[in-house]
């Protein structure tokens, strides 16, 4: 089982990409809906969210790695290894749960894990029972293949999937499954994201008492609080 073909800084680029966030464009996407105070209706924010990954995942074309836009009814990107013939596709952990552990075979990242062309990819077996994510057992389908296929128009020797959490506690990782859906490699790269950190000092107004020559004297405490850029 080949690992990913792509060095630490590229998967740290990319770590980086899909766990920031952009709150000055969410706040002016929220204003362009009329809903500046975040009260209202507000169901193409995580359109907006993704937009703004892909559009920087785009940014990642060099020699070896190309980015390409998939249509299928949205547009969505996916990198491809040039040189190794790779396929990385990037979902949120809660989201990539839900996929697999539905009856639904014609998702795009199930699709994705049927192209892979090494026939050793397609045969391997789960890791272990601990780490395996997903119960089910898929049958073959040259239906599914066909329709995966017309996706992506690819014939990648690997497909990994980053999945990761953008929340309080970013956190990243990669997978792959085989043909039948099972988990059968992933590794951690979460210690590859720098912390983000703003200090953010303000007065709680705290009057500290009198000094010794009886003076009021109103002293500030500073609190620092970390604020997630």
């Amino acid at each position: 089982m080949k690992t990913i073909d792509m060095s630490e800084e590229t998967i740290k680029t990319i770590a980086s990409i899909l766990t920031s966030k952009d709150d000055e464009s969410i706040e002016l996407h929220l204003k362009s809906i009329g809903n500046e105070n975040a009260t209202g209706v507000d169901n193409s924010k995580g359109f907006a969210n993704w937009d703004l990954r892909y559009n920087e995942l785009l940014k990642l074309s060099s020699n070896f790695l190309k980015p390409i836009k998939i249509k299928r009814g949205w547009e969505f990107v996916v990198l491809y290894n040039l040189s190794s013939t790779q396929l990385y596709i990037c979902v949120k952990k809660k989201r990539l749960n839900e996929v697999m552990k539905s009856d639904d075979m014609t998702h795009y990242i199930k699709l994705a894990n049927l192209l892979g062309i090494d026939p050793t990819i397609k045969e391997m077996t789960p890791l272990t029972e601990q780490l395996e994510l997903f119960d089910k057992i898929y049958a073959q389908d040259d239906n599914l293949l066909r329709m995966a296929k017309n996706i992506y128009n690819l014939t990648p020797s690997n497909v990994f999937i980053f999945s990761f959490d953008d929340g309080f506690i970013p956190s990243i990782e990669a997978l792959s499954f085989n043909a039948n859906q099972e988990l059968i490699w992933q590794k951690d790269y979460t210690y590859l994201l720098d912390s983000n950190y703003q200090v953010d000092i303000n007065s709680d107004g705290i009057d500290s008492g009198e000094n010794e020559s009886s003076t009021p004297l109103k002293q500030k405490k500073n609190i620092v609080r970390l604020k997630r850029i």
